[in-house]
């Protein structure tokens, strides 16, 4: 009897839905069952039959949650970058041979750059222009300024340079550039400080200053050459700067 059939198929179907998952049939007359044990007839070759299928042991939903992909991506990282003393390490590595820059290959300068913006990754003073952060003397020990590569090549006067340096008093607002030569010559020039952002801060010079030995020759500037430069990474006792002509220079603190 077709209708006790599919009264025998119904009753079957419906007592077997729970732990079970739908999957299609092409060869019934009649479709049943949702997961709360609803029946309906319909007129249609295809339908939903429920057919008991064995799940994995594992659970669907752990009680655990898993760790996001980004916060383990972070911990593998914190775990196996190099620390910043590594990373300094790394830099003073790469710059030594290379005549504070002037003698620099394009990969030993590549070197260096990549060896500075991986510092620059790392968290440094937040506001480096703010307080007295950049205040005192530092020691230039790299640079990529074609400016100063000449004296560093001895291709100003023959002499060789013995230190080329930089004062910075952010509470007088002022600075004063100074590259010392051989036989008591030295430049310097001096420019009041203007802080332009967090880490930038600009300068022109108003005056510059020939010495040899005791004589000294100094001569004022209306608006000397200059422009701006940014505390790119700044620690107690490096800094990494980079100017408004893209030129890199490396810093160590000479306060002694």
């Amino acid at each position: 009897n077709p209708k006790n059939a599919q009264r025998n198929m119904h009753s079957i179907v419906s007592s077997s839905m729970r732990g079970t998952i739908p999957v299609h049939c092409r060869n019934a007359s009649f479709e049943t069952c949702d997961h709360v044990g609803k029946q309906r007839v319909i007129s249609s070759r295809r339908c939903l039959v429920a057919q008991r299928i064995k799940l994995p042991g594992r659970s669907r939903h752990p009680t655990t949650p898993r760790m996001a992909s980004s916060a383990r991506a972070s911990l593998f990282s914190n775990l196996f970058s190099p620390s910043r003393g590594d990373l300094k390490d790394s830099l003073f590595e790469a710059i030594e041979g290379t005549n504070s820059g002037a003698a620099a290959s394009p990969e030993e300068a590549a070197e260096v750059d990549a060896g500075c913006a991986a510092l620059e990754r790392r968290k440094s003073l937040a506001s480096p222009t703010a307080g007295t952060s950049l205040s005192g003397s530092w020691k230039l020990v790299y640079t990529t300024e074609k400016d100063v590569h000449p004296f560093l090549l001895r291709k100003v006067l023959g002499l060789p340079v013995t230190r080329i340096w930089q004062d910075i008093d952010m509470e007088e607002g002022r600075l004063i550039n100074g590259i010392d030569l051989a036989a008591g010559l030295a430049i310097r020039a001096g420019a009041p400080v203007e802080v332009q952002s967090n880490k930038r801060i600009a300068y022109f010079f108003d005056w510059v200053m020939v010495k040899l030995g005791p004589l000294q020759l100094k001569f004022p500037l209306k608006r000397g050459p200059g422009g701006w430069t940014e505390a790119a990474y700044l620690d107690e006792d490096l800094r990494v700067m980079r100017n408004f002509r893209r030129d890199l220079l490396v810093l160590v603190r000479d306060d002694e």
